[in-house]
């Protein structure tokens, strides 16, 4: 990882950084075995649901 950070190239820096600040989350996540699969099937359906939805308008309003 040092090797990592010391390297010229700036998107390598970032990755290595992102990885040092979120390096316990992500080895339990592995240990765990956790998904967020769960999250993501939701995440989808609300999309689905977001793009059936375009198209529609607001109801004509009449005054009497």
């Amino acid at each position: 990882m040092p090797w990592a950070m010391r390297s010229g190239l700036e998107p390598i820096k970032k990755v290595a950084g992102t990885i040092k600040d979120h390096l316990w989350e992500i080895l339990n996540a592995v240990v765990l075995e956790v998904s967020n699969g769960s999250a993501e099937g939701l995440n989808s359906r609300i999309k689905m649901i977001k793009v059936r939805s375009r198209g529609f308008r607001e109801p004509v309003k009449f005054s009497v």
